[in-house]
């Protein structure tokens, strides 16, 4: 049943994308017109992110794909953060073999910048890694936040919770995120998924 309806979740994703996409492309050629690079960067970059999250209607994406829908999202945070948020992408080549379900890391790279840097007047930087580790996939995001003394409250929260149960669906035991932080340190979050070849 869950199987069922998270299919009909990804089924509704895919409604009418095409006038979003003619939206977004008005967008960026208004701000040509305009001269106003922020503006078309930003709207590029939301129009890459729909047809990435869309993904065709396919649950797994390639790790290149993931990562580029993380790279188009944090140029458009930023845009807004400016010089507070800093971040380093690190994926060892042979992970970009494989494919994963879609939407493993961002939600992970938001909870970071919402919950981590944003609450730190100087901002921080969150870095991204990814690595193969036997017959598993192992990404890390590690920011140098506020940081907390019960990870509870993060693991409880939406973004979270739903990679949770995703890879849980999909890729059964021995799969799964762990949480470490520290008040005023960080925190760093470890995503372990199966091999699945591209």
């Amino acid at each position: 049943l869950e199987a069922k309806r998270i299919e009909v979740e990804l089924l509704q994703e895919q409604i009418n994308p095409h006038f979003l996409y003619n939206t977004l492309d008005l967008l960026y050629w208004k701000a040509e017109m305009s001269q106003d690079k922020e503006i078309a960067d930003i709207t590029v970059s939301l129009s890459n992110i729909f047809k990435l999250t869309l993904n065709k209607g396919e649950l797994l994406i390639d790790v290149g794909g993931e990562i580029n829908h993380i790279k188009h999202y944090l140029n458009i945070q930023k845009i807004r953060y400016r010089e507070r948020l800093n971040t380093t992408i690190d994926i060892e080549p042979e992970v970009y073999d494989y494919k994963i379900i879609k939407l493993l890391i961002q939600p992970i790279v938001e909870n970071a910048i919402s919950h981590g840097i944003e609450p730190k007047i100087e901002g921080g930087k969150i870095s991204i890694k990814g690595r193969t580790e036997e017959d598993k996939i192992i990404f890390t995001i590690e920011d140098d936040g506020v940081g907390f003394d019960d990870t509870k409250g993060i693991q409880d929260g939406y973004g979270l919770r739903n990679v949770k149960e995703r890879i849980k669906l999909y890729y059964g035991e021995g799969c799964g995120i762990e949480v470490k932080s520290e008040k005023n340190k960080g925190t760093c979050v470890r995503i372990c998924v199966g091999k699945i070849k591209a």
